[in-house]
This record gives C-alpha cells, sequence and structure tokens, in this order.
C-alpha cells in the first residue's frame, strides 16, 4: 500500500507540475532506505526506492548516499534497489563528506573523486556536489580549506567523471 501510494503520488505531482511547464524534467530525492543492509539505526522515517526507481515516471532519480557511515557504495546500490537501472537516468543528488567522519579537504577530495568514479560502475549518470558554499557547518562544501573539493570535482579538471585524476595536493 505504501509502495501504490507514493507512486500515485509522485504520477499525480508530476502531472500538476507538467501541466505548467510540459517541458520540466521531475525528480524526487532519496535518503538510504533501511534494508537490506542496517542503516540509519534510530531513524523512524520509512523509505522504500526500489519501487520509484524501477516503476515510478519520474525524469531521473536523485539519491543521496554518503560516504563515512560504515557502508560501502555497493551496500547503498543494494538498499536503494537501483542495481542495473538503465531505463531512467540516476544522479547522485548529494554527494559530500560530513567533517565528523574526515579530517582535512584533502582527504573528503580524495573520497569524493574515489566515490564518484566508483558510482559509474553502479550506474549513476551525474553528481551535485552538497554543498559549494558554506551553508552548514557540518559539511564539507566545495570551497572548503583551499578549494580542493571543488578542483577535484569540477568538470573542467576531471571532463571524464568516470576517471580518476592526478592533482598535486592528492600526492
Amino acid at each position: 500500500m505504501m509502495d501504490e501510494n507514493l507512486l500515485l503520488w509522485i504520477d499525480e505531482t508530476r502531472n500538476a507540475i507538467l501541466e505548467h511547464d510540459p517541458t520540466a524534467l521531475v525528480t524526487i530525492g532519496f535518503f538510504v532506505p533501511q534494508r537490506p543492509n542496517s542503516a540509519r539505526q534510530g531513524d523512524q522515517r520509512w523509505i522504500e526506492t526500489r519501487p520509484v526507481i524501477w516503476e515510478s515516471s519520474l525524469d531521473f532519480i536523485d539519491l543521496h548516499p554518503y560516504p563515512g557511515y560504515n557502508f560501502n557504495l555497493a551496500k547503498y546500490v543494494e538498499n536503494f534497489g537501483m542495481t542495473g537501472m538503465q531505463a531512467k537516468p540516476i544522479i547522485m543528488g548529494e554527494l559530500g563528506a560530513a567533517r565528523e567522519k574526515f579530517p582535512s579537504e584533502i582527504t573528503v577530495a580524495r573520497v569524493l573523486q574515489d566515490w564518484q568514479v566508483e558510482s559509474c560502475q553502479y550506474g549513476f549518470d551525474g553528481w551535485l556536489l552538497w554543498t559549494y558554499n558554506k551553508i552548514d557547518e557540518s559539511f564539507y562544501y566545495g570551497l572548503s580549506g583551499n578549494g580542493e573539493i571543488d578542483k577535484v570535482l569540477a568538470p573542467h579538471n576531471r571532463p571524464d567523471p568516470c576517471q580518476p585524476a592526478d592533482f598535486d595536493f592528492l600526492q
């Protein structure tokens, strides 16, 4: 019932948006579901993303897997239920790292580059950095430190996000 109602809500919301702008692309962002791999212990919010990914009318899917939470990307992909999805684009709508999980901007730049490169093999098609400017002190942002995160993730420095690049400060 939950899955069917979520799909109905998505379809109705998308239709309402398209009535006002027939060219709009519609998506919804999701944090990681709590199963099959145990995630977000103590968090009472519940979501199942597999039906949305495979059955919804969304134009693309926006998922939020964060490194540093004792969860590798393969487990995130399994929990999201996205394995093998090719029919619609999947973006990593929150590519970021919490300060409590990593010691420095340089470490985060390396981790996020590796996370982005690895995500390609699981079918991610796009990435949005969380965030470019400081809006939440608990997360690193693109311009943190000397802008190492921005430099590593910027498309003009790495035109192919599925391939790593060398940067002097990562040595």
